[in-house]
């Protein structure tokens, strides 16, 4: 479970949406081999994952989607119903449909839905399906900064069980998490 959260964590590093961000497979493998998180929920996530009978994960980016399988396969190993919600339409890099079926991500999920085509997924204009989801689910992953951005949004649905897995890419969001930029989030909420 520790691996593939770090594996999702280094994945979210991934954003070509950041400017000057050029993608080096070599740094890549060298972030997961060094990653320190700056924020460690994981044993917390993993206490809530096992309990969980439905995981609702909500990706960030289209090249991460890949890697987010790892941790999807691990919640569907603890017996989980896991169901992944990507973009109806990429707000800039954001996984779509298209991606997670290049992915092979709708194998490794029992659901995978797309839901909003804006930076994040705002609960009034979720399809009903999506927000009984964010209702119900006993947990609610989210990836990336946009997904932590929306988080007060989304507490409107649901006050607690968040697992926030995100790279803080700029310092506005480092701050509000009181880490530094580029730090690695595992926070549960």
């Amino acid at each position: 479970f520790n691996t593939a959260v770090k594996f999702s964590l280094v994945g979210n590093a991934i954003d070509l949406g950041v400017s000057g961000y050029v993608f080096d497979l070599n740094k890549l493998n060298n972030a997961f081999q060094s990653i320190k998180l700056d924020i460690d929920n994981v044993t917390e996530a993993y206490e809530l994952a096992k309990k969980a009978s439905t995981i609702l994960y909500v990706c960030d980016n289209a090249g991460e989607i890949v890697l987010d399988r790892l941790l999807i396969r691990e919640f569907k190993k603890m017996g989980a119903r896991v169901t992944v919600v990507v973009r109806s339409e990429p707000y800039q890099n954001d996984a779509t449909m298209e991606e997670a079926e290049e992915s092979g991500m709708v194998n490794e999920a029992d659901e995978v839905l797309a839901a909003g085509d804006c930076t994040y997924l705002a609960p009034e204009v979720l399809p009903e399906y999506v927000l009984g989801l964010f209702k119900s689910a006993d947990l609610v992953v989210l990836k990336g900064m946009a997904n932590y951005e929306n988080l007060e949004n989304l507490q409107r649905i649901r006050r607690k069980g968040y697992f926030i897995l995100l790279r803080a890419k700029c310092n506005p969001i480092a701050g509000t998490l009181k880490i530094d930029r580029g730090g690695y989030v595992a926070k549960v909420i």
